[in-house]
């Protein structure tokens, strides 16, 4: 009989035990205090290993949210794609005209106001570019890094033509570098070299650094109307231009190939750091690096730099969730990380994380790292203009190397190809 009360006493224990087991489980899902895992889905283009480097690496500071890269080609068809698959993303990282073109951008103007978020804690520059994407200026993303550049230099090509280095104290004028790029193109010892690249293929002169450096649309944001000849800052760029290829000898429709990485270029301009992707070592202490030549009236304006937007879509069901992911993005910690180790500039205002900027990466050392702080990024002062991409400008320049045509001629020809272009996408759409 004792037995049996002692069980009877032990099964009414594990009773009572398992409803008040019950309660507090009950009680925990409805108590809003108590927040449950959130997945955050993030299209991204790149693979693996920069995702975890740019992004990946935010989980392990983010409570209760997990995040899931979704590839993507940064292209309209691709997110359709993605959108077909009943697969949605809550954040998109890439190019701003797809998410536009799509409609699926959630303005962050509110969240930013929810959760308190510092605006002035991103480079002011880099915020106004962000509001120049719509015509109504709201924050429609965050930008996803700051590009650097500088204009690398090949010592041993400046000596051979008996040039003196770039100033490391002074920002050359463009006028400067292109008369500079002229003395140092031409043959030696059999070998043609070329004063000036701008990309690693076939890219010789200024290219459109200079144009970058004004911030200024070529067309009607509204009406998509073509306007270079009477804008004076397009005019200048022209003009420029034609002065370069003016020099003799300054160009050939044959000349193809990386010049610069043969050192056969004395001088480069490029993004971000170079440098550290030179494995010959002898080569390598050949350069060095000085800011972007800049125009004379504007002399602490940079190049503007289209920069990837991190959206926050407007279907997703986590917003607030997806705030969370970008504030640790744009949070100090992370910031610093990646800038030490040279995987993307800092978005941030604090100049102490810039001068960290790819400190920890081998081929920068003993390098005149201060040119990528010279200048800030150029400011668009109106809404940046989709019907620019129908400019094309790199066909003007090559009937300014090949054609017996003045500016004026070449500027009016531009102007009525670039106008049918847009007429025609108009009438498509």
């Amino acid at each position: 009989m004792k037995r049996l009360k002692g069980y009877c006493l032990f099964s009414l224990i594990i009773i009572l035990a398992s409803i008040i087991s019950g309660c507090q489980t009950q009680n925990a899902g409805n108590d809003p205090k108590v927040e449950k895992s959130v997945t955050i889905k993030i299209a991204y283009l790149f693979d693996g290993d920069t995702w975890e480097e740019r992004v990946g690496s935010l989980e392990k500071d983010l409570k209760n949210i997990k995040l899931e890269r979704i590839p993507y080609e940064n292209t309209v068809e691709s997110l359709q794609e993605i959108f077909a698959k009943s697969n949605k993303p809550d954040i998109i990282i890439g190019p701003i005209e797809p998410m536009k073109e799509l409609e699926v951008i959630e303005p962050l103007d509110e969240l930013i106001e929810q959760h308190n978020f510092d605006l002035d804690s991103i480079n002011s520059a880099l915020m106004k570019n962000v509001r120049s994407l719509t015509d109504e200026g709201k924050i429609v993303a965050f930008p996803d890094n700051r590009p650097f550049f500088a204009l690398y230099y090949n010592k041993d090509i400046f000596d051979m033509f008996g040039q003196d280095y770039p100033d490391q104290s002074t920002t050359m004028t463009w006028n400067e570098a292109i008369n500079l790029a002229a003395k140092m193109t031409g043959e030696k010892n059999g070998t043609q070299y070329v004063g000036m690249t701008h990309g690693p293929f076939a890219g010789f002169g200024p290219g459109t650094w200079p144009l970058d450096e004004l911030a200024t649309n070529m067309t009607d944001p509204e009406t998509g109307e073509v306007n270079i000849q009477d804008n004076p800052l397009l005019r200048k760029y022209f003009d420029l231009m034609a002065e370069y290829y003016s020099f003799q000898g300054i160009h050939d429709p044959e000349w193809e190939g990386d010049w610069f990485a043969e050192g056969k270029a004395a001088m480069f301009i490029a993004q971000d750091a170079y440098l550290d992707s030179i494995e010959d070592q002898n080569f390598l202490d050949s350069l060095d690096m000085v800011p972007v030549p800049i125009w004379e009236d504007n002399p602490e304006q940079g190049p503007y730099r289209g920069f990837w937007s991190m959206v926050i879509t407007n279907y997703s069901e986590h917003k607030d969730e997806a705030f969370k992911v970008l504030e640790a993005y744009v949070s100090q910690k992370h910031q610093l990380e990646v800038t030490e180790s040279g995987v993307m500039g800092s978005i941030l205002a604090d100049p102490e994380i810039h001068q960290n900027y790819a400190i920890n990466a081998p081929g920068l050392e003993g390098k005149n790292r201060e040119s990528f702080f010279a200048q800030e990024p150029a400011v668009y002062e109106d809404t940046i203009s989709q019907w620019d991409s129908y400019v094309d400008v790199d066909t003007a320049i090559e009937k300014i190397i090949e054609q017996d045509k003045d500016i004026n001629t070449i500027i009016r020809e531009l102007e009525e190809e670039s106008a049918a272009k847009i007429k025609e996408a108009m009438e498509a759409d």
